[in-house]
């Protein structure tokens, strides 16, 4: 499943990143991202709200909902989540055992793991797989700031 993107997919993206951090600094936003693929609607979050801080760990978590009902990520035929330089390639996957329930009574059903994000910028997060046939290609833009310094 894995693909390499093209030059022009990633300046796509990341302008739209760059639009919806205007956009985000500007208004209250949400803290997760949702991405619709047939009858599923998939949440996307990163801790600290959906803004993480360069080297320090984040979580990254996934929860796919059908109409009002948590869909189990047992259901999520080779799934995984892959994390992108900000130039597209790829730097890191995680699949399988990787990806745990991440144990929330908020976000019933998640499941995700424990990214770092090297170095401020734009990073994007692919999830991939497939629910009951339907495949999953999805491509999320995270912002990762800056460390801070004491």
């Amino acid at each position: 499943m894995q693909r390499i993107l093209s030059r022009a997919v990633v300046r796509h993206v990341m302008s739209l990143a760059w639009a919806i951090g205007c956009l985000m600094s500007a208004t209250d936003a949400k803290a997760y991202q949702v991405q619709q693929v047939g009858r599923f609607n998939i949440a996307f979050h990163v801790t600290p709200d959906d803004q993480p801080i360069a080297n320090q760990p984040s979580e990254v978590w996934i929860q796919i909902r059908q109409g009002d009902a948590i869909v189990p990520s047992s259901r999520c035929q080779d799934c995984r989540l892959v994390l992108l330089a900000p130039d597209g390639q790829p730097l890191n996957q995680f699949d399988g055992e990787e990806l745990q329930p991440i144990g929330s009574t908020v976000y019933e059903g998640a499941f995700g793991t424990t990214m770092i994000f090297g170095a401020p910028g734009t990073f994007l997060v692919q999830f991939e797989g497939t629910i009951d046939r339907q495949p999953i290609d999805l491509l999320f833009a995270i912002p990762v700031q800056a460390e801070q310094r004491d």
